[in-house]
């Protein structure tokens, strides 16, 4: 029996390494075929392709960053069923699906991360955000999944043209029906739903009253239609 490809895109901060580490600890234990997944990340200077099946190191109790670093910069040859991570694309074979968060707690989130790993971040976030070029869900999702540079009238063709892609997908979750979105996907492609290893995912929420969030729907508008947009895909 054939059966169903699927492109899990990993939107930076909505649990994305918590599903690839899960997806690949099933491949790992025999649950899915050998070399059935694949992971694309942009880790290091290149394209970083990620086969558990190539990692004797493999360990589903440590981070799977760790796992994505030893193979840093490692192309491979070679389809997948399950391909995973920030470098899918709309043009990926399969049934894609993806996760969408609050922007303001996306936003906050990556601050931390930025915090964490890089030198000279601004610890105020409205101060660092407002450096850097605001609406990042609509970005991400119009030029690295789609892959356009153009194509569009306006902003506003572009954003029409963005919602239409997430209405063709099979699946959009929002960030806070990770584990709820997990169960789906463990059904949908055969493996067990336990364990559920390593979940990152954060359940922190913004202050909705804040001068932050007033401020920061000012600098991202299309992230929050976006985000509005989306509602209808509750669970």
């Amino acid at each position: 029996m054939t059966q169903d490809k699927w492109c899990f895109h990993h939107i930076p901060k909505t649990a994305g390494t918590s599903l690839q580490l899960r997806i690949s600890h099933r491949e790992w234990a025999k649950e899915l075929d050998p070399g059935s997944t694949l992971v694309v990340s942009p880790l290091g200077s290149h394209i970083t392709m990620y086969r558990v099946k190539n990692d004797p190191q493999f360990d589903p109790h440590k981070p799977f960053k760790q796992a994505l670093k030893r193979h840093q910069d490692r192309q491979t040859q070679g389809s997948a069923r399950i391909v995973m991570g920030h470098l899918t694309t709309v043009a990926q074979q399969g049934k894609h699906v993806t996760w969408i968060r609050h922007p303001l707690d996306r936003d906050l989130s990556h601050h931390r991360y930025d915090m964490n790993n890089y030198s000279n971040i601004n610890p105020d976030p409205q101060k660092h955000l407002s450096s850097i070029e605001g609406d990042f869900l609509f970005t991400w999702l119009w030029s690295r999944y789609m892959g356009r540079k153009g194509g569009a009238n306006s902003k506003d063709h572009a954003f029409e043209q963005v919602l239409d892609t997430l209405d063709r997908m099979e699946r959009v979750f929002l960030h806070s029906d990770f584990e709820s979105s997990w169960e789906w996907i463990a059904q949908k492609i055969n493996v067990s739903v336990e364990p559920r290893l390593n979940t990152n995912v954060s359940t922190s929420k913004h202050n909705q009253d804040s001068r932050l969030s007033v401020w920061h729907k000012k600098h991202n508008p299309y992230d929050y239609k976006i985000w509005e947009y989306v509602q209808k895909f509750k669970l």
